[in-house]
């Protein structure tokens, strides 16, 4: 079996998590913003980049994850 492939998208994954929390952080906090000024379709815009930032910094894992992502999305919304 072949691992050079795995190896280096892990490597990536890695390079890119830290730049994935600080995404996450600001989009709470945007959207968090947003629910507490009572602007829901703004709220619903900025719980968007949940998404978008995780596709982007994490490319490499967005389709494996579809299930913890969602909860993960209600969770920083919600929780």
């Amino acid at each position: 079996m072949n691992t050079d492939g795995i190896v280096k998208n892990w490597d990536n994954v890695k390079a890119q998590f830290s730049n994935w929390q600080v995404e996450m952080v600001i989009t709470t906090d945007k959207t968090r913003r947003a629910l507490e000024a009572k602007e829901y379709l703004r709220a619903l815009h900025h719980s968007t980049g949940y998404v978008e930032e995780t596709i982007q910094q994490l490319s490499k894992t967005w389709f494996y994850t579809w299930g913890v992502k969602w909860g993960f999305v209600a969770y920083l919304i919600w929780g």
